[in-house]
């Protein structure tokens, strides 16, 4: 009888134990130093998931420019942003915030999370032709990159206007990130109705997210110490002087040397991998893409509201298509141009500022495979973003915001 007991509730008496743990032992929570950041600069969000406290520490510290995108991020070559700023002893260094699958939705949920500790910063974001398909996001890679915490966090966010409140707990419904919690869900369709919280839900919703914050400083805190292996090794092959034009001729040395076994200009392991294996069914597969008709417009319309309430001075940077590859594929030029046009004019349109490189496909070796920068691309960037980020004066950036680029109708624009 007493094994049986100890059987039945030993369970409970475990969890109860390690939820006070949870709540009073902030010693497991280790120091965030200066050191941890730089780590978690670099550090790949797939392997390794970063706790907010980590993101609101890099967002108060100057050192580090928040550099949102996607898997551009994570393609390391000697000429990579992180790697120009630590060789050259430049006074910032770029914060990576994505991964594959992280698109605008994703983004705007992270920046919830951040807080204030956004304001009057610094910024650049990358934004790929690729994200706006006719659907958005898809489901898998939403709900693999989906936070619970950050949700709570833009749910509690007052500073939200009431059409966008709406149109966001809408989009997370509709990706059924939070089915498993019938409270939170409930909370959102409360929101995406225009009603109010109960005095339920806001209780529950505080209480889940203290554990929910605390486990994640506990459990994702701990960023590799190993982080800059990859890029310290890139670094050597670099000039000890900067120096555009050397830099420039080193990137076509490298890059000519990493694309010997295809036509496309791509690096050899990516050819290998992704293309070999597909060349006949992926010739023609693009022919009938369309990036003029999604909802990610919307998605990245609540980014841009986001950006303006924290006044952060961000450039936007939009990328290219490999020019080879979207021969091969069929990829409609008539198509990416206007995209161009109609992302360029949402963006400056109100206010932001904007660095198109959507017509640098096709120059050789800009791009480090299909749609990914490197190379030549990370040099001729560095040139244009360089002065934007070593600028130290305080710029207050003046946003017209304008929400009628959330509406159905600039989603379906063509």
């Amino acid at each position: 009888m007493k094994r049986k007991l100890i059987m039945a509730i030993g369970p409970v008496i475990v969890a109860v134990v390690l939820l006070i743990a949870v709540f009073t032992l902030p010693m497991f929570e280790g120091k965030i130093t200066h050191e941890t950041l730089k780590n978690a600069a670099v550090v790949s969000q797939v392997k390794v998931k970063r706790s907010d406290s980590i993101y609101r520490a890099a967002m108060k510290d100057p050192q580090f420019i928040p550099f949102f995108g996607s898997s551009e991020l994570q393609r390391y070559d000697p000429f990579h942003p992180d790697a120009l700023a630590d060789k050259y002893k430049r006074d910032y260094t770029p914060f990576l915030i994505g991964h594959a699958g992280t698109e605008s939705l994703d983004h705007y949920l992270t920046m919830q999370a951040m807080g204030d500790s956004l304001n009057n910063k610094k910024m650049v974001f990358f934004v790929s032709p690729q994200w706006f398909v006719k659907k958005g996001v898809s489901k898998g890679a939403f709900n693999a990159n989906f936070s619970t915490l950050h949700a709570i966090d833009f749910i509690n966010n007052t500073n939200i206007n009431e059409t966008e409140r709406r149109y966001v707990a809408k989009r997370i419904l509709h990706y059924g990130s939070t089915k498993a919690d019938t409270i939170i869900t409930n909370a959102l369709e409360n929101i995406s109705n225009g009603e109010e919280l109960t005095t339920i839900q806001k209780k529950y919703i505080a209480a889940k997210r203290t554990i929910l914050e605390k486990n994640k400083d506990v459990l994702g805190s701990h960023i590799p110490d190993n982080s800059w292996d990859l890029l310290n090794k890139q670094e050597k092959k670099l000039p000890e002087t900067y120096n555009t034009q050397s830099l420039d001729s080193l990137a076509l040395k490298i890059a000519e040397k990493n694309t010997t076994n295809n036509e496309f200009r791509i690096k050899n392991s990516f050819y290998k991998k992704h293309v070999e294996g597909n060349v006949e069914r992926l010739e023609g597969s693009q022919r009938y893409y369309n990036y003029l008709q999604s909802p990610e417009y919307a998605d990245f319309q609540v980014v841009l509201q986001e950006l303006a309430r924290q006044n952060v001075d961000v450039q936007f940077v939009v990328t290219p298509v490999n020019e080879k590859w979207r021969e091969f594929t069929q990829l409609s030029p008539k198509m990416l141009d206007e995209f161009s046009t109609k992302i360029n004019h949402q963006i400056t349109s109100q206010g932001f500022k904007v660095i198109d490189l959507t017509k640098k496909g096709t120059e050789p070796y800009y791009m480090q495979d299909t749609i990914h920068l490197g190379w030549r691309g990370w040099v001729d960037l560095d040139t244009k973003i360089k002065p934007f980020l070593e600028d130290k004066k305080t710029n207050t950036p003046h946003y017209k915001i304008d929400s009628y680029f959330m509406s159905k109708e600039w989603q379906q624009k063509k």
